[in-house]
């Protein structure tokens, strides 16, 4: 099954649709969770500080008319600088979003398909995901799509996965239940891992886990430590209880001595 979107790849700026999506437009619970874990995983994947991977940030895509915006839920540039920007210029910047983000919601479903297509292909975004977490909105609940002279098209299944250029892994919709209702998460590999990349929760808890192993250590160490400070003071106090037997014995064998030279001289006598 593929999934249709705005095609075509507009020529002007002001023939493009009028698109003000700045902070009027809070995001579901659902669609947040989506795009926190996305950003958080990929800025670890691309942690050395020469990517660029943020959410919700405005996209200016009228160099006249800063209000004409599009705001991916998350966005990545490849070789551009990590750092903070109250919005995004590509004329600034050198370079437009290289990989854009759209979790669908309600209200949101319709324009990530049938509008900011025609947007994010005008500025030359070179690939577009498509995310639908809940399963009510798209056809299908992921879909890549790569910009060629055109327009996007869609890229295709392999394995299950889907390969981005732009961020050199995979990618896959992931099944998990919650409250007796499916929904998919994204989680992106390493090309031919089995092994997803680690969500920042996944993180959160390797970290936990690898705190309380390094407490249980410590722990361990003290136990092992007091337990040979016992050991040494059992030795210690079996020597002392050593050396007083010996020296009780060298007592009572002078007292034995003396006695007996005390026989040998009272016979000596007699």
């Amino acid at each position: 099954m593929s999934m249709k979107i705005a095609s075509g790849r507009p020529d002007r700026v002001d023939s493009l649709p009028h698109l003000e999506e700045w902070d009027d437009e809070p995001m579901t619970d659902v669609q947040w969770q989506e795009a926190d874990q996305i950003q958080g995983t990929l800025a670890r994947r691309f942690a050395s500080g020469r990517d660029y991977v943020t959410k919700e940030l405005s996209v200016c895509y009228q160099p006249t008319d800063l209000r004409r915006a599009v705001k991916p839920d998350v966005m990545v540039v490849r070789g551009l600088p990590a750092g903070k920007r109250s919005k995004y210029l590509s004329w600034k910047e050198g370079c437009p979003p290289g990989c854009a983000f759209e979790i669908a919601s309600d209200s949101t479903a319709e324009r990530d398909r049938d509008v900011k297509p025609l947007v994010y292909a005008k500025l030359g975004v070179p690939e577009l995901v498509l995310f639908d977490p809940e399963l009510l909105h798209h056809s299908q609940p992921l879909t890549l799509f790569r910009l060629t002279p055109q327009g996007y098209e869609e890229v295709e299944l392999v394995g299950g996965r889907l390969y981005s250029e732009v961020l050199e892994l995979e990618m896959a919709a992931v099944d998990y239940w919650e409250d007796n209702v499916r929904y998919v998460t994204l989680r992106f590999f390493e090309p031919g891992s089995p092994v997803p990349l680690p969500t920042p929760r996944e993180q959160m808890d390797a970290a936990e886990r690898e705190r309380c192993e390094a407490v249980r250590v410590k722990d361990e160490a003290v136990r092992v430590k007091d337990e040979a400070g016992r050991e040494r003071d059992e030795a210690k106090r079996e020597k002392d209880e050593a050396v007083r037997e010996k020296d009780d014995l060298a007592r009572r064998l002078a007292r034995l001595e003396d006695a007996l030279q005390r026989l040998r001289a009272g016979d000596q006598r007699g």
